[in-house]
């Protein structure tokens, strides 16, 4: 009895196993790309799924059926008896055990592809949280970054990366697939008890992970960020995915996602590939420099001499936003501290990353790294804290570096986009697709040539975030249009912010900076000058049609409901999502 359960077991499970990769190949449109070889990869590793395990209760109920071939004579029953005989010997049991495990292993290793001849390998490291203008090589006075300064000479540095958004989700999404949010679709945040649109990656969207997956390389994903999880559909393409928001190290007193522990796991599993003499890429998620800032000693007190104990975390951005806490409660002193403690955060990231980042540049000098974050920070500058909120410079303008073998050292003072770093790296570690598959709108940043690239930016999900915003900018003039939030959304209306004057009148509004003379964007002139900002819509506009081959209403609050999935609940990171700011404690 217990051989035959066991063989029925080992049955069930790989006809589940066959199933599921099918019908994820279908929903990732593998075989559409030309990517048939991720088929029998997933198909190698599908037996790790839960799903499969439920072949254990079908096999139970063929067990009992056996089972009572005993006590009848009935010819179906005799069959049913004489099926279990057969399934039970050992030799049957072995076959059933080799094709489960053994056969889809055996058959991807055999027809894996090989990366083309002189490739490279990849490093990709997004620091979460991180200013533009709160770094060291783009003129910070504060010393928060030495050891990277000294580090991004050799490589090239962008003085003006624009991202995609002003929050996670959207922003990295855009950086794995060179996809604006309106297109890729993941632009929301999950609400428990509510169809929310956009909370996750849709499964036909394609990733740099895994196209470098179906072309050979060993593909590796670290996150600390609850955005950033299998569960948010962001491990596509991942062969190794470290989800270190539930990892069962991380406790409320010991975070095992800091840079200090996630980085050796790093280094460890990129040692292993290279043992096995395969290519690697890998993207690492450091969420240190996102609020709540409490640097570890002997960070903690560096620049922070206030004596206060004021923090910023997703409780009070959210009673700002929602107007429990005023400007008398958060004054120039408590401004200044969580100005200080964010560079804590920032030292601390300085301290581990950039050694890292040597011994891997020293380590594998045929190494492609990228250095860049997803957003920036409000510290009250247009009058909101945290992000999330709107697409100003606090919260887009980020870091970005790469270092590799074919690249001089350079700063370039054009400005660039986020969504330009993935055909970048696809050029550099040597395997390209085609624009027309991706529908990118990036370019290459090699060979970049002198002028600014068009920067379009977008903020605004189903319910949460329940404001819209877009924006877009020639590197000389930017353009920001407030959008009215959707009809519907009355349930949010309290948490919606008042971020101009003109908004408790008008709803949609426009504004323009000038950004040469007014790069923190404080002065708005949409009033002296409204043919310009109509001019950069219409720019933005032209831009995507370009490429789509079609009308597309950039500005359409209803445009990006079109895209993304439905999901009914946060899932299990809730309390991680609600403790950032991104769940049920507040509106961003």
């Amino acid at each position: 009895m217990l051989l035959a359960t066991l063989a029925g077991f080992l049955f069930t499970m790989f006809a589940v196993c066959a199933a599921y990769t099918w019908k994820e190949a279908e929903a990732q449109r593998w075989g559409e790309l030309g990517y048939s070889w991720l088929r029998l990869d997933a198909w190698s590793r599908a037996w790790e799924i839960k799903e499969a395990l439920a072949g254990a209760a079908l096999t139970l109920v063929l067990a009992i059926l056996a089972e009572l071939t005993v006590q009848a004579r009935s010819a179906p029953l005799r069959l049913l008896g004489w099926g279990e005989r057969t399934a039970a010997h050992p030799l049957a049991i072995l076959a059933l055990a080799l094709l489960t495990f053994g056969l889809p292993r055996a058959v991807a290793s055999l027809s894996r592809p090989a990366p083309p001849e002189q490739s490279k390998n990849l490093l990709y490291v997004m620091v979460d949280t991180w200013r533009a203008d709160h770094v060291g090589w783009l003129g910070y006075e504060r010393p928060v970054t030495p050891k990277l300064d000294g580090l991004v000479r050799s490589g090239v540095v962008f003085e003006r990366a624009i991202s995609a958004s002003g929050w996670t989700k959207p922003s990295v999404a855009t950086q794995l697939t060179g996809l604006l949010p309106s297109v890729h679709g993941a632009v929301s945040q999950p609400v428990g008890g509510v169809a929310v649109n956009g909370t996750m990656l849709p499964p036909p969207i394609t990733t740099w992970v895994e196209t470098l997956r179906a072309h050979g390389w060993e593909t590796g994903m670290f996150s600390n960020n609850p955005n950033i999880l299998p569960s948010q559909g962001f491990d596509q393409g991942a062969a190794h995915f470290v989800d270190y928001v539930n990892h069962p190290e991380t406790t409320a007193d010991f975070d095992r996602g800091r840079a200090e522990h996630m980085l050796p796991d790093v280094r460890a599993w990129i040692d292993a590939q290279a043992t096995n003499g395969r290519k690697f890429a890998a993207y690492v998620h450091l969420m240190d420099p996102h609020y709540p800032y409490v640097a570890p000693e002997p960070f903690r007190g560096t620049f922070d001499k206030t004596g206060l104990d004021f923090q910023l975390d997703g409780i009070v951005c959210g009673k700002w936003m929602n107007g429990e806490l005023s400007a008398e409660d958060i004054g120039e002193a408590e401004l200044e501290r969580i100005k200080a403690i964010y560079d804590e955060e920032i030292l601390y990231t300085d301290y581990y990353l950039a050694p890292f980042l040597e011994e891997i540049r020293r380590d594998y000098p045929d190494t492609v790294i990228v250095l860049i974050s997803d957003h920036g920070e409000e510290f009250l500058e247009h009058g909101q804290l945290g992000h999330g909120q709107s697409v100003y410079a606090e919260l887009v303008n980020v870091p970005l570096v790469l270092w590799a073998p074919q690249l001089e050292p350079a700063r370039i003072p054009w400005q660039v986009r986020s969504m330009d770093v993935l055909p970048t790296v696809l050029e550099l570690v040597g395997t390209q697709r085609s624009p027309e598959d991706m529908r990118m709108l990036g370019k290459s940043l090699v060979g970049i040539e002198d002028g600014h690239r068009l920067a379009l930016m977008e903020s605004g999900g189903d319910e949460r975030p329940p404001w819209h915003w877009r924006a877009v900018s020639d590197g000389e003039f930017k353009m920001i249009e407030r959008l009215e939030n959707r009809p519907d959304q009355t349930e949010t209306q309290e948490t919606i912010p008042r971020l101009h004057p003109r908004e408790a009148e008008e709803g949609s509004y426009m504004l323009l900076y000038e950004l040469g003379a007014d790069r923190a964007e404080l002065n708005d002139l949409f009033e002296d000058d409204k043919a310009r900002a109509r001019r950069l819509r219409s720019l933005a506009e032209q831009e995507i049609e370009s490429v789509y081959m079609q009308e597309l209403d950039w500005f359409s609050t209803q445009h990006i409901f079109e895209f993304g999935t439905k999901s009914g609940g946060l899932g299990t990171d809730a309390k991680r999502l609600a403790e950032l700011g991104y769940g049920e404690l507040e509106g961003h």
